[in-house]
């Protein structure tokens, strides 16, 4: 436990740093990355513990940093290329204009929309 939280207090002084670097303030760092990996290394040490090689879960010690929630609005010239490049692309990729339609207005995530059956309708 101790090397996590030494692990993301040192990313943490580097993020600050990184972000600090190209212009942020301090009230504007962020530390989502963080939060990502010890996302990642606490679903890797809960696979060990599953395959009998861990005991416990050092990670799930560690509290993550607080995010700030961002609200990404796509405008709707940004909705036309995106449409228009995908018709112009190779024929291979035309099944996409569907699944990103539905994206666009269910709000429903990548999981749920790949998840989705024809039958369901």
């Amino acid at each position: 436990m101790i090397l996590m939280l030494k692990y993301a207090q040192k990313r943490k002084r580097e993020i600050k740093a990184y972000q600090i670097d190209r212009g942020r303030s301090e009230a504007e760092v962020t530390y989502t990355t963080i939060n990502r990996e010890l996302a990642l290394l606490r679903k890797m040490f809960n696979e060990l513990i599953t395959a009998k090689i861990a005991t416990q879960n050092p990670v799930s010690m560690v509290t993550m940093f607080d995010e700030i929630e961002r609200e990404t609005i796509l405008e709707s010239d940004a909705e036309i290329k995106i449409f228009t490049a995908i018709i112009n692309a190779d024929k291979r990729y035309i099944h996409l204009k569907d699944i990103i339609m539905v994206g666009l207005h269910t709000a429903m995530r990548m999981g749920e929309i790949l998840g989705m059956q024809k039958n369901w309708h």
